[in-house]
């Protein structure tokens, strides 16, 4: 499992990224819903309809096609169409990978951005 933890600030790395990258702050509130839903699937194996998780899908993978786009990343662009086909899907067996490969992007995009 993913964990991302700490409070993210915007560093020189940040500054340059480019015009449509989210605000640090922005991927500090993705990163702590990425871990949810991770953490959610660890210990169920599937997201609840209807539950806060399942309510707030449907924002946390728009912003991570966002970032993908923003950072040209085609292979976090495809984790995200995968996760948005298998949400709607409601495929969890192909969901969770969908979900842990977009963190891993996800992590390395936070990692050269945005300093903890």
């Amino acid at each position: 499992m993913l964990v991302i933890l700490g409070l993210m600030v915007c560093g020189p790395a940040g500054a340059s990224a480019a015009a449509d990258m989210p605000a640090c702050r922005d991927l500090a509130v993705m990163a702590r819903e990425l871990d949810a839903v991770v953490e959610m699937l660890d210990r169920s194996g599937k997201i609840n309809e209807g539950s806060a998780l399942d309510r707030n899908m449907g924002e946390l993978i728009e912003g991570l096609a966002v970032l993908a786009e923003a950072m040209d990343d085609e292979d976090l662009g495809l984790q995200v169409e995968i996760m948005r086909q298998t949400w709607d899907d409601m495929d969890w067996k192909r969901f969770k990978p969908a979900i842990e490969a977009a963190a891993r992007g996800f992590e390395r995009i936070y990692r050269l951005h945005c300093s903890y």
